[in-house]
């Protein structure tokens, strides 16, 4: 009876203070596929697509946060041979699509890649972070949607623990620009898993 006494005494929590993070400690959650996918083409025929991609809209207060997941998708792209050519739009501030497609028209894209920053939170000790990107491909030519997902990453903080002989270090939540290239590799995956037409 002893023993399991002093099991229930190194298993319960103390009353020292617990230990914060430091800044170097994060969790890191697995990257897959988006958690939504609601428009994906069964063969990948747009290899030789010339593609320009926009600036996301983003909360009126994020705006600068549009471009910066716009723009590490367009960096992750530039790594790939998902498409033939990737082509930034960033210098265009309109989001109307119809301004969009007039420009990929003009420009000689076939697809162009638009998108939405729906939620961005950083994190705080206590707070978790969390970014959810929607993104649409469209055919320039007819206008179909071809690959629209949302994806959306978090991350929580843990707090440490303090038992009587021993303490457990808490871990910091992951920054929202870290979110950023986790849906990044989402959306990369998604494109990169439809197969090619040969």
């Amino acid at each position: 009876m002893l023993p399991l006494y002093f099991l229930l005494l190194l298993l319960t929590p103390g009353c020292g203070n617990t230990h914060f993070p430091s800044p170097q400690q994060y969790e890191a959650p697995a990257v897959s596929l988006p958690e939504r996918i609601y428009r994906q083409p069964l063969r990948n025929t747009y290899a030789e697509a010339q593609v320009g991609i926009f600036r996301f809209s983003a909360p009126p207060h994020l705006t600068d946060v549009g471009y910066n997941v716009a723009n590490s998708l367009y960096q992750a792209l530039g790594q790939h041979t998902i498409f033939r050519t990737v082509t930034p739009e960033f210098e265009s501030l309109s989001l109307d699509l119809a301004i969009q497609m007039k420009t990929a028209r003009s420009r000689g894209y076939d697809l162009i890649i638009t998108g939405m920053v729906d939620q961005y939170l950083d994190a705080t000790p206590y707070q978790e972070s969390r970014v959810d990107v929607a993104i649409t491909v469209y055919d320039v030519n007819t206008g179909a949607v071809v690959w629209q997902a949302i994806a959306t990453a978090a991350s929580r903080p843990q707090t440490g623990r303090d038992y009587y002989l021993y303490k457990t270090k808490g871990t910091r939540a992951l920054p929202a620009a870290a979110l950023i290239e986790m849906n990044t590799e989402k959306f990369i995956n998604m494109f990169a898993s439809t197969p090619a037409s040969h």
